[in-house]
């Protein structure tokens, strides 16, 4: 039979196929008249239950504040985080400082160890020098 293609200047374009039976309104938003104290549809104009409706927003309330606490709950899980982050990254820092004192005090012994050997081996220098000096000494009459 074909498709028939109704405009919805407000939003998306729906395709039907022709002879189908057009998709009820779902009652998305709703017009309050508080003169003749009334609940419709802003979208079809259908008169609706004031009391299911007020259960509808009492609902979507409820979930709000649900996801709301669940955000709440993550926004403090995440501060957690981020201070255990900042504390490890504390600790890291220590940790290489420590590290690095480390290194240098093992540094600061292997050099001290061969100053200690450069002046042994300069007192044998100058112990083989006077020896030899007094050796000289003997040969020259």
């Amino acid at each position: 039979m074909g498709d028939v293609i109704r405009r919805d200047f407000g939003g998306l374009a729906e395709i039907a196929e022709r002879g189908a039976k057009p998709q009820p309104c779902r009652h998305l938003s709703t017009v309050v008249c508080e003169v003749n104290r009334t609940v419709g549809c802003s979208t079809c104009g259908a008169p609706l239950d004031p009391i299911k409706v007020l259960l509808e927003y009492a609902r979507h309330e409820r979930h709000w504040r649900h996801w709301v606490h669940e955000v709440d709950v993550a926004k403090a899980r995440l501060k957690e985080i981020h201070a255990e982050e900042r504390k490890a990254k504390a600790r890291l820092r220590h940790a290489l400082r420590k590290d690095a004192a480390v290194a240098v005090a093992e540094e600061r012994v292997r050099t001290e160890r061969m100053r200690m050997d450069i002046i042994e081996l300069a007192r044998d220098l100058g112990q083989a020098s006077r020896r030899l000096e007094q050796l000289a000494q003997r040969r020259t009459p």
